[in-house]
């Protein structure tokens, strides 16, 4: 059972009341800026990660050759790992 005191203190209806208060005592530019995600600098923004995206996907994936060649060296049994060297690796 809750007490009237809430949660770690704190009443869920004081915390709504306060924040609707706040929000209304801000000026009428200010609610514009924070409730809408169509402002020109959320919109600058997404036009940049859409740009940044884009290279992303241009990339080569340079990796695959590397585990190409892990992978025939594995399956050829020619890989032969180094236990005492990975151990000091993870131990400093």
């Amino acid at each position: 059972m809750i007490d009237s005191g809430g949660i770690n203190g704190v009443n869920a209806s004081d915390l709504i009341k306060n924040l609707n208060k706040n929000r209304t005592q801000r000026k009428p530019e200010e609610n514009k800026k924070t409730e809408s995600l169509f402002n020109s600098e959320n919109l600058e923004k997404s036009a940049e990660i859409k740009k940044i995206l884009k290279k992303a996907e241009s990339i080569p994936e340079t990796r695959e050759a590397l585990v190409s060649h892990f992978r025939e060296m594995i399956q050829n049994g020619a890989y032969d790992v180094d236990e005492s060297a990975i151990v000091k690796k993870i131990l400093g």
